[in-house]
């Protein structure tokens, strides 16, 4: 059987995303391996008129007859890779051949190719000696059978496996897929020395019978053997199957119910029935086919009659597999009941199936009943809501009613290294400012006063209503206004009575001590209303240009929030944020700029709050001309209904300086700074599908190796994790997928990456526990004020944060031990505010419901993945709050498309604390690499590998389908000796370009709306002078040195002395990118002839070394052209070297004219050394110079060396043998 089709080509790296958003109809429990010339392959053919020739030095597969003689081809394909998945069937084997261009011209006819199976006895043949007479020619060993592999049943089963039909029409382009049984395949993966491959034969006598195919020398078009196959892990867990148990007997199971008997009814149409296309705890689950007409469409299950569930209980379980659509479009499951006084009541589940890269699979969703119910209860229907439109399948199993007994550990996180300060987010003064600060009281006013040599600013307070509006500001005696005008203040609730700033009853100061020395007044307040009181005490204290209040509740259980307040504002105010003070998205502070330019920060301190979110309550801007400029605290009842007492530090800030009201990071600075300045990072996604993809990805880094790429800091994902790959239970685990080869796969890829020098991260997420996960149990889920369980990525439920440390303790040594990992990626840490659905509210645990908790509970997470693994790495979004905690994270301004490109805070407050990353995640995908190299140096980051401005195919894809090497190479040398000047290094200068190219301040830019240039300069304690136009539109002008930069978009220009000159700038009109540094010269000319001063060419080039010896690397070679090294290369020697660093035996196309060598690049050359001729002996070994024979290495091949020999005979020793 055959089936022939033209060839067709695919564009992988452009399909992947898409195919991860995908859905498949139906769930197969299939695989499939594809082996071909990377795995391994035997092919030669074999010719009965030159009986003794061994022809393995081919490119082309043979079979017929040609020049009267009949040929034969063997073929054989290394299973190792099939054979290191577990317990696998093969199910299906397709060979796929393709036609060389010889067809047509060689075979006029018709003719039929035969597959066979060769025998055992001949397994042992020889891809290098295989003749027509011998299996090892080099050793006569002959066929078992006959020359040629004549014999029936001794040198071949006899038995036609396959025929090919082929035409004389068939050739270039063209290729013939052939179907092998799979038990074939099955008997070489159960016993692999039995595979003697497969014996290709013309099965016809027409003497000009004859076809050619490509071998694996043609590696494009080499033979491939596709093997689909199932296991027992596809169909049911993994962590079943080895012996995860079922916690509770569930009332509800596919095999104790007449599914038959149940009715379908809803928006969307579907049957249920009995199924064992998967399984779980038993062999039968319930299977759902649903056929939705459009989107949120719904589905109810109803069975004949109310089933009963006898007892009490708090919790549901269900197990759900799937729908695939759930990725993109996640099913809502409810249970309908009615309780024992026949009312109706439902049940929302939180969580469900799992749907990952177009394939469905496992986990859990859990319910809760309200506190009211009266049991016992009956389930009446299961719907599944919000089902994604098309056809899909879900299955489901095990509901289960039961009384959770478990009670959740309550560890300590011990002292901590944070804040560094008691001042904690205390916004600084600049350096050479001197001012005092002071409290008077005058006319029942306190005046807290900063005093400058810069200006002078007066915080006024009047205790009249114990509101933040009793606040009022002067700056410099003529301009005032109040920092909070509305709704600032405590808002409770006492007995349904509600108290606000706006409406309190009666204020009352009870009491106040005032302590001018310490700059500090402590009032106590009660509210009357209604027959209800309120008591709260205020303090207040000035520390440089804040005035710092602190609010507290006396009567504990009643304040539900403290807002910031909105703010007075004059006609010409501007309320602005800053990249980096983000808080994911769409929460952002804001900076107000008043009257004559002064900013003002009203910011609550994360490191004192008792809290459970930061919250904007309602836009910034009103119409009434008042402003918010930050997040108000809000206070929610944990599980027991009691709320958390009142603790909150509000820092209130002016002054004429930005970088005065940005708030401090009180964290200690990563101690990893020299390690993580001079590498480069890439995630790698997507990339492991099976266990040859382990091979291409260490295959791919030591080319990249080669190329120079010394010093990475890779990081997987949590796909290496999962059995199968849809599963999302990736975490607190360190069983490699069995899809990709297991934890043999995981050793060998980190020994090879660790031997090549770089840092390897496995992927952790200390936020999230999978049903399916071993270590799972009801007390290690994080709770919601309502009991509920707080649901996490990937139908995954939230760890709780008070745990986070002690799980990552554990397995992060598992993982370090078992698999030898240097660093880890601590994924999704640092990419929410700690209030962003990340606290819990289980009263059990010691402060509960507190942001505070989980902000440090994620700070010490840190902290212990680096004492167990080394660097860390994080995803960054909030970076901020635990910057320095980690050695690095993406850098994510979350708003890659804002045109408010302020550098200040990100390099004033994050960059002395740690080395960042990259850019943002999600970036537009027409953002160049230009942008990305422009946008990581703008803001002092580390580089990233990639080619293009958002992540490309090196990030998201398997190493077989990257491609772009130069754009690649290009963000690795753009990068690495530029980026060490400027790690953890707080500039001392930041200045924006006006419109006449002017720099000016930051303050007169944003007073101006200059920063909306986007061409930003930025100085260097270290003489580093940077340069960066980040203008989509115009080019930017700039003189330096004598010299003239033009900037043409996402261009930048960085000087540093004589140390270093690097740019991205238009020379004759032409973009060309240039970095000359102590460690490498790169160029890249981008096709144009350009004289870059000490190197000539048109493509891309790193030079490195000294004088006397160096190296010249295409990056990479792309076609034959004059290079031209300027200096004085006179008396030099150019040899060729491939990316093994072996010399090759090629003359190089060189010359030297005034001191000035031109060598002609050659397709077969790899890198260029270029050495002075050898003055002495020394020289010569240093230079890679000296004969093999030469063993004493003293420039002279003797007896003296062959007496060395003899006295060494048989010792192993490379330098002898």
């Amino acid at each position: 059987m055959h089936i022939f089709k033209l060839r067709e080509n695919y564009f992988v790296s452009l399909c992947i995303i898409t195919i991860l958003m995908t859905a498949q109809i139906i769930a197969q429990p299939t695989n499939e391996i594809t082996l071909n010339y990377f795995s391994g392959i035997d092919d030669v053919y074999i010719n009965a008129s030159s009986q003794t020739i061994n022809y393995s030095a081919s490119s082309y597969m043979r079979i017929g007859t040609t020049s009267g003689s009949e040929l034969r081809q063997l073929l054989r394909f290394n299973i190792e890779a099939i054979k290191s998945l577990q317990d696998v069937n093969v199910t299906s084997a397709v060979l796929t051949l393709y036609y060389s261009g010889g067809n047509r011209t060689s075979s006029p006819t018709n003719i039929n190719i035969g597959l066979y199976k060769v025998l055992p006895a001949n397994a042992d043949w020889l891809e290098n000696t295989a003749t027509w007479n011998k299996k090892v020619q080099t050793e006569s060993i002959p066929w078992a059978g006959s020359p040629g592999l004549s014999t029936a049943n001794v040198d071949y089963n006899d038995q036609l496996l396959a025929t090919i039909a082929h035409r004389p029409s068939y050739g270039y382009g063209d290729y013939v897929d052939i179907t092998i049984p799979a038990s074939v395949i099955a008997g070489w993966v159960d016993e692999p020395n039995t595979n003697g491959g497969l014996l290709l034969t013309y099965l016809g006598s027409d003497p000009t019978g004859y076809a050619e195919f490509y071998d694996s020398a043609y590696t494009g078009s080499a033979p491939k053997l596709k093997i689909t196959y199932t296991a027992p892990w596809l169909v049911k867990p993994i962590e079943i199957i080895t012996g995860k148990i079922e916690r509770h007997v569930p009332h509800i199971t596919a095999e104790n119910q007449n599914l038959g008997a149940w009715t379908v009814s809803g928006t969307a149409t579907g049957t249920v029935a009995n199924s064992s296309d998967v399984k779980l705890w038993r062999d039968t689950v319930a299977k759902v086919a649903i056929s939705s007409p459009s989107a949120g469409s719904y589905l109810t299950l109803t069975p004949p009659s109310p089933i009963s569930i006898s007892g009490t209980w708090d919790g549901i379980d269900m197990w759900v597999h799937g729908p695939v659509s759930t990725y993109s479009s996640p099913v809502s499951i409810t249970l309908n009941l009615r309780d024992n006084n026949n009312n109706n009541f439902t049940i929302n589940m939180i969580g469900g199936g799992t749907s990952y890269d177009g394939g469905a699979w496992w986990s859990m969703a859990h319910g809760t009943p309200a506190s009211a119910t009266t049991f016992p209860v009956r389930l009446v229907s299961i719907q599944f809501s919000n089902i994604a439109a098309g056809t899909d399948v879900l299955y489901w199993d095990a509901i289960r009613f039961y009384q959770d007994t478990t009670t959740p550990a309550n560890p300590s996180l011990d002292t901590l290294p944070f804040p560094t300060t008691p001042d904690t987010i205390l916004p600084s003064i600049n350096a050479g400012t001197t001012y005092t600060n002071s409290v008077t009281y005058l006319g029942g006013k306190y005046y807290f006063s900063y005093n400058g040599s810069d200006c002078n600013t007066t915080y006024i307070y009047q205790p009249l209503t114990g509101t933040l509006s009793d606040l009022d500001l002067d700056y410099n005696g003529v301009f005032s206004f109040f920092p909070t005008t509305q709704d600032g203040g405590i808002y409770a609730n006492v007995s349904g009575v509600s108290f606000t700033p706006a409406s309190y009853g009666v204020a009352s100061l009870q009491s106040s001590t005032f302590q001018p020395a310490n700059n500090y007044l402590s009032t106590s307040w009660r509210w009357s209303k209604n027959g209800q009181t309120l008591t709260f005490d205020l303090t207040f204290q000035i520390k440089g240009k804040s005035l710092i209040i602190e609010a507290k509740d006396a009567d504990k259980n009643k304040v539900t929030e403290f807002r910031i307040g909105r703010t007075e504002s004059s006609s010409e105010y501007k309320l602005f944020p800053i990249p980096f003070w983000e808080n994911r998205q769409t929460e952002r502070p804001q900076i107000l700029m008043v009257t004559g330019g002064l900013f003002y920060t009203a910011i609550l301190d994360w490191y004192n709050t008792n809290a459970s979110r930061f919250m904007f309550e309602s836009e910034p801007r009103n119409s009434d001309g008042t402003a918010r400029v930050s997040y108000n605290a809000y206070y929610y009842p944990k599980t027991d209904g009691n709320l958390n007492w009142l603790n909150e530090r509000l820092f209130l800030t002016v002054s004429n300086k930005i970088s005065e009201v940005l708030p401090n990071i009180p964290n200690p600075p990563s101690p990893n700074g020299d390690i993580t300045k001079n590498l480069l990072y890439i995630a790698r996604d997507f990339n492991f599908y099976d266990p040859l993809d382990i091979d291409y990805e260490i295959n791919m880094w030591k080319l990249f190796k080669a190329y120079g790429i010394n010093n990475l800091f890779i990081r997987f994902h949590g796909n290496m994790f999962k059995t199968p790959l849809a599963s999302q239970n990736m975490t607190l685990t360190t069983n490699v997928g069995l899809e990709i080869g297991g934890d043999l796969a995981v050793k060998k890829l980190v020994s090879e990456l660790r031997s090549l020098g770089y840092y390897v991260a496995p992927y952790t997420d200390y936020r999230i526990i999978h049903p399916l996960n071993n270590s799972f149990s009801n007390e290690l889920v994080a709770l919601w004020q309502d009991s509920k369980w707080s649901q996490a990525c990937g139908s995954a439920f939230m760890l709780k944060p008070s745990i986070q440390c002690e799980k990552a303790l554990y397995w992060d040594n598992q993982l370090k031990t078992k698999f030898g990992f240097n660093a880890v990626y601590s994924d999704e840490t640092t990419n929410t505010a700690p209030w962003g659905g990340l606290v819990d509210y289980d009263a059990r645990i010691t402060r509960a419901g507190m942001l505070r908790s989980s902000f440090e509970a994620n700070g010490k997470l840190l902290l212990t993945e680096r004492d167990a693994l080394g660097l860390v790495w994080s995803e960054g979004t909030v970076q901020y709050m635990w910057a320095g905690l980690c050695d690095t994270a993406y850098s994510q301004t979350n708003h890659p498309d804002d045109p408010n490109l302020l550098v200040d805070f990100k390099l004033l407050k994050i960059q002395p604390l740690e080395n960042d990353n990259g850019v943002d995640l999600f970036v537009p995908a027409d953002r160049s690499l230009d942008w990305r190299l422009a946008t990581q140096i703008l803001y002092g980051d580390m580089g990233y590998l990639s080619d293009r401005g958002a992540e490309g195919p090196l990030t998201i894809g398997q190493a077989k389908y990257v491609a772009d090497y130069e754009s690649i190479l290009k963000s690795y040398y753009m990068m690495r000796q530029l980026q060490a000047y400027y790690a953890m290094t707080m500039p001392d200068q930041i200045l924006y370009a006006d419109d006449s190219g002017t720099l000016v301040s930051t303050e007169w830019a944003i007073r101006n709306d200059y920063h909306l240039n986007n061409k930003v300069y930025i100085g260097y304690p270290n003489g580093l002078n940077v340069y960066v136009n980040r203008n989509q539109a115009t080019n930017w002008i700039i003189s330096l040195d004598g010299k003239t930069y033009v900037l043409p978009p996402n261009g930048y220009i960085a000087q540093k002395d004589a140390e270093l000159v690097e740019y991205s700038a238009l020379i004759n009109d032409v973009r060309v990118d240039y970095s000359k540094g102590l460690s490498y010269t790169y160029c890249n000319a981008r096709g144009a002839l350009t004289d870059f001063g000490n190197i000539v060419g048109k493509r891309s080039y790193v030079l490195s070394g000294d004088a006397n010896d160096s190296w010249l690397i295409p990056t990479p070679y792309i076609s034959a052209e004059r290079v031209t090294l300027k200096g004085s290369y006179n008396n030099v020697i150019v040899r060729g070297y491939d990316k093994d660093d072996k010399l090759l035996p090629i003359a190089i196309s060189h010359t030297i004219n005034n001191g000035n060598l031109e060598i002609i690049t050659n397709s077969n050359v790899f890198k260029y050394r270029i050495n002075k001729s050898p003055q002495t002996c020394d020289d010569v070994w240093k230079y890679d110079m000296g004969f093999k024979a030469d063993i004493n290495k003293d420039c002279i091949v003797d007896l003296r060396d062959g007496t060395i020999i003899f006295e060494n005979w048989l010792v192993e020793n490379e330098n002898i043998n």
